[in-house]
């Protein structure tokens, strides 16, 4: 099982997607941003991660692998010693950025915290690999270890302390960490043990509070994914068919209740505390915003496609309701900002 897999999902949508352009007008409520140069395909990289203070991290093909960038100011993270690759997945309000560092000689993974472009361990002695995956503002990590068993066991870092979270399942322990709030709520994934059939566990979604790890609801035939969770504790991600069709749905769950935003293959994989999701569509729109009470309208519904401007996907949004994700214009594609207009 992996646990951890936002990353294969990224490049997923890049090569699956053949969104559908827009009418294009004036007006439109998002006007996009190239963060970088953009290059042929998706080489230039994507954003990843954005807090409300507009700085934004990602993926790139810079000599290390991953940047931050703020006002325009691009900063290249740097790895571990002995490392000679990074990649970043959360971002804090203090500009702490968590992610790993990895040697692409010998493949070993470190959880990794940013500060100052520059990679901090997280240590975790027991680990064979790490990753760190979501960062709140009192700076505590959550994230993924493989064991020495080749499981993954997801993973809480606070104050210098390491704490295993568990998982659902007592058959197969295997869990991993995706995201904390500033309320110490924590979400991820975990098998649970009923088997899929083909030799495997079932997935479920979780959300860890109070010390107590809750599988969240499913369709029936479904597994679930935890991508990202707000500070009212709604929690953005995806149901996936059991039939290893590829067959994703993406889903909010709110107050324990799961929500299918999108009836074709997608996920999400961004919320603020509006309520506001963000993601994408794997085939036909592109990327997705969901507003409660509005439903859900393509990305590119929501910018001036006359441009040339194509939104595939959307990894992030804030509070200022800044979007951050993968988009082209024209043949040149790299990471975007979106920025609302006032529309």
């Amino acid at each position: 099982m992996q646990t951890h897999s936002r990353l294969s999902h990224v490049l997923l949508a890049a090569l699956a997607s053949l969104p559908l352009l827009a009418q294009a007008g004036p007006n439109k409520p998002y006007q996009p941003v190239a963060l970088i140069p953009f290059t042929a395909g998706q080489g230039a990289g994507v954003a990843m991660a954005i807090n409300n203070q507009g700085v934004i991290c990602g993926f790139w093909t810079g000599a290390t692998g991953a940047f931050c960038w703020r006002d325009g100011q691009v900063t290249e993270l740097q790895p571990l010693p002995g490392d000679d690759n990074v990649f970043v997945e959360g971002i804090n309000e203090r500009g702490q950025a968590v992610g790993m560092s990895q040697s692409t000689v010998t493949f070993r993974r470190r959880a990794a915290i940013f500060v100052g472009g520059v990679a901090r361990e997280v240590p975790i002695p027991q680990a064979t690999n790490a990753t760190a995956s979501g960062i709140n503002n009192a700076g505590d990590i959550v994230g993924t270890y493989t064991g020495r068993d080749g499981l993954g066991m997801a993973f809480l870092y606070r104050h210098g302390a390491l704490s295993d979270l568990g998982t659902l399942g007592q058959t197969v322990r295997n869990s991993g960490a995706a995201d904390i709030n500033n309320r110490g709520q924590i979400v991820g994934n975990s098998f649970i043990d009923t088997p899929t059939g083909n030799g495997s566990f079932e997935t479920r979604a979780f959300l860890y509070q109070h010390g107590t790890m809750t599988a969240l609801p499913t369709r029936p035939g479904y597994s679930s994914i935890a991508a990202r969770l707000n500070e009212r504790g709604q929690v953005a991600g995806r149901i996936e068919s059991l039939d290893g069709s590829g067959d994703y749905r993406a889903a909010l769950w709110d107050k324990g209740q799961l929500k299918v935003l999108v009836e074709q293959p997608s996920d999400a994989r961004g919320i603020n505390n509006r309520g506001q999701v963000v993601g994408a569509v794997l085939t036909g729109s592109g990327g997705f915003f969901y507003e409660p009470g509005k439903g859900v309208r393509s990305l590119n519904d929501l910018i001036d496609t006359s441009t040339g401007w194509n939104i595939v996907y959307a990894q992030a949004i804030n509070e200022r309701g800044q979007i951050v994700g993968f988009g082209c214009k024209g043949d040149l594609c790299g990471p975007v900002l979106m920025n609302p207009t006032g529309h």
